[in-house]
């Protein structure tokens, strides 16, 4: 998980605006016990966009795994 969060960071650093970008980096964040971190970009989606997408908020709260977010979904 930390090589995914530092992929996801990088990401984000180099183009936040991205399509997923600000998601991916929340869960990368999230999954790796990052919750302060995690809450500010989840403040950010939410201020751009309005909310999460329903899916993001089902995995972030353990409703869905991730595995069923990224393939199955």
């Amino acid at each position: 998980m930390e090589e995914a969060l530092k992929v996801a960071e990088e990401a984000y650093n180099n183009y936040s605006d991205g399509e997923y970008i600000r998601e991916t980096y929340l869960i990368a964040l999230h999954f790796n016990d990052l919750i302060e971190e995690a809450q500010v970009i989840k403040n950010e989606i939410i201020e751009l966009q309005g909310q999460l997408e329903e899916e993001t908020q089902k995995l972030l709260e353990g409703e869905i795994t991730l595995e069923e977010y990224y393939v199955e979904g």
